[in-house]
């Protein structure tokens, strides 16, 4: 019985990896980006506001807070959570020179979101009738 449950995560992960690695990065056109160097405050909200509305990934997540998260502490602990990461990316990248190849970054993000949610829908007991693995 323990092998099925190996040969079905074997599977759930082979095929998460394939469908993450179909996915690519939204790029940033290059009218944006000179806005980004020549433009003040209100072209950076204005361009936050693009990013947020073109972006799948960011799509997902305003589908997620507005029909799955219930109470306003949830919600609110997301949203910093989620801003407090992209922050730290931005900083580190512009501050500290930072560089990452977002072809892989954004399909990696892509999975562990996609890891979440299964672990939320309880997909570990229902598909590998197990507890999902948890850090020790």
């Amino acid at each position: 019985m323990r092998g099925r449950h190996y040969v079905k995560l074997a599977l759930f992960v082979v095929a998460s990896l394939s469908l993450v690695s179909l996915a690519q990065a939204h790029g940033l056109p290059e009218e944006d980006k000179r806005m980004m160097v020549n433009g003040g405050w209100a072209a950076f909200v204005g361009l936050g506001a693009k990013h947020m509305l073109t972006g799948y990934d960011h799509l997902l997540f305003l589908f997620g807070v507005m029909f799955f998260l219930t109470r306003l502490w949830d919600v609110l602990k997301l949203i910093t959570a989620f801003t407090l990461g992209h922050s730290i990316t931005l900083l580190g990248a512009t501050l500290l020179g930072f560089k990452a190849n977002y072809d892989i970054i954004d399909p990696a993000i892509a999975l562990t979101v996609c890891y979440k949610g299964f672990e939320n829908l309880d997909g570990f007991r229902k598909l590998f009738d197990s507890e999902s693995p948890k850090p020790a």
